[in-house]
């Protein structure tokens, strides 16, 4: 066995030695692989080749050199056919003629042992190929045996390997949820002393001439208030929970300024405190639920992590901000429905705007307030009715409908029974009882709660022209004994 040494020890000897000791490693593992005997058995079927080969040419020198003797003697014979015994030209051919017999004689016997040895090597080239083919064979089943082990040797290394990971990162977040327990209980604790607080200001102010109105609003506005700022600081901390566990980012939290952010391309800029750098900030990397957006001069916290372009910010909360996103419940809503025209709708990010027709204002709009047999058809330019409410950040459209999507108005409710329905792909027809026609029928057009129809089924529903056809959206269940069966089945 090789005796290991450091590589720094190796980084210091020769390049003769390092050349040595690289030949003993390949010897070695030839040696363990069994590639080491095949090459010898490789080595012994070249030299028996070789060996064969030559003894082959030899014999073939040996038989062209009888050929040329048995020619001589031929034209000899034909030659002392011709003389006469007598004369002395006869007596030199015969004289030939012996010599060329005794040559031939030993020419044959030397090609019968060329012969002997040719076909004593070609065995021995038979056997050394049958050797090697046979050690190549068993190199071949050693190597497929030790590719298997290390195989479950890797496979076992890698469960036990992903077994230790999860299970610390199982601990680790059983730490975070532990810690998020106690912070709850914590803010739980604070926010019945708030209450408390807030009971004592309503008897006073009960006490007083101030309107009932005025203590349910402080009442409401606290609650409000409460409630954010347990989600705000559960979510800081959790943030900075699971920050500390991910990787490849910077730890480090910065507080800064929103310096610009365009709410209609969905990012902008923040000034950071330390050093005063513009940090990228994206509408993605804002914490929260719903539209998310930043306004110029919010104070912020986040994270930065190198971008492509530069620094960039993640996980931002805003400071002493009773909500981030748009999910607050709105001040006052409109009895009045109003139209307009979507001058700009961002699909993917579920947002835009529209124009009211009366003074040509801007309202905002959110995917989750539009109605949701309506919601594939939207699209820049097309007409909506919708209700106002107000926020922080200024209007927004609720209960957002296509104006031109009912087509006999919405007072105008028809009726009929489910002629087909697919379950699993989730739309059937409707044979309307005033004309007796087929009409369209879709689940995302079902009233809340239904998911599906059943064959038989009595429904009510207004129509809506669409570019292939009229179609049923506003479905409802009739409530009769024979759709309760239906329902039932």
């Amino acid at each position: 066995m090789l005796t290991r040494i450091p590589f720094r020890q190796f980084s210091t000897l020769t390049s003769e030695k390092r050349t040595s000791r690289l030949y003993r490693w390949l010897d070695v593992y030839e040696d363990f692989v069994g590639l080491k005997e095949v090459k010898q058995a490789q080595t012994t079927v070249n030299d028996a080749e070789r060996q064969f080969l030559q003894t082959q040419t030899e014999r073939r020198s040996y038989s062209d050199e009888l050929i040329k003797l048995q020619n001589e003697l031929a034209r000899i014979r034909f030659d002392m056919e011709k003389l006469s015994r007598s004369d002395d030209a006869y007596f030199e051919l015969f004289k030939t003629e012996h010599e060329l017999v005794k040559k031939e004689k030993s020419t044959q016997l030397e090609l019968k042992k060329q012969d002997e040895i040719e076909r004593r090597l070609f065995s021995s080239l038979q056997l050394a190929l049958r050797e090697s083919q046979e050690k190549e064979k068993m190199r071949v089943e050693r190597t497929k045996y030790w590719s298997i082990i290390g195989s479950v040797v890797g496979a076992l290394a890698g469960m036990i390997g992903a077994t230790i990971s999860n299970r610390y990162r199982m601990k680790e977040f059983r730490d975070i949820a532990n810690d998020s327990q106690k912070l709850y209980e914590d803010l739980i604790i604070k926010q019945e002393a708030s209450i408390n607080e807030l009971k004592k200001e309503l008897k006073s102010l009960s006490s007083s001439n101030n309107s009932f109105e005025h203590i349910l609003l402080l009442n409401e506005q606290s609650e409000q208030r409460l409630q954010s700022n347990l989600i705000h600081h559960t979510g800081v901390l959790l943030l900075n929970r699971l920050s500390s566990t991910a990787g490849g980012a910077n730890s480090n939290r910065y507080t800064g300024i929103v310096k610009r952010f365009s709410k209609e391309k969905g990012f902008g800029f923040i000034k950071r405190d330390t050093d005063g750098q513009d940090v990228f900030v994206h509408f993605q990397a804002i914490l929260g639920t719903g539209f998310k957006t930043l306004n110029e001069g919010q104070q912020v916290e986040f994270q930065v992590s190198d971008g492509t372009k530069g620094p960039e910010a993640r996980d931002v909360v805003i400071k002493n901000a009773t909500n981030v996103t748009s999910d607050k419940p709105m001040k006052s809503l409109s009895k009045d429905r109003y139209t307009g025209v979507i001058r700009k709708f961002v699909k993917n990010r579920g947002f835009g705007f529209i124009t009211r027709k009366s003074d040509g204002a801007d309202v905002f709009m959110h995917s989750r307030w539009i109605h949701p047999s309506d919601l594939e058809h939207i699209h820049e330019g097309i007409e909506v009715d919708f209700l106002e409410s107000e926020s922080d950040r200024g209007l927004e459209a609720r209960d957002i409908r296509i104006v031109e999507s009912l087509t006999h108005g919405q007072n105008n409710i028809e009726t009929g029974t489910i002629q087909r329905w697919n379950t699993e792909r989730g739309f059937g027809f409707v044979r309307r009882t005033s004309t007796g026609k087929d009409v369209f029928v879709h689940a995302r057009s079902l009233d809340d709660g239904m998911r599906t129809l059943n064959v038989g089924q009595q429904i009510q529903f207004q129509l809506r022209s669409t570019s292939k056809g009229e179609e049923a959206c506003d479905v409802r269940l009739i409530e009769n004994k024979q759709n309760e069966s239906l329902t039932k089945k």
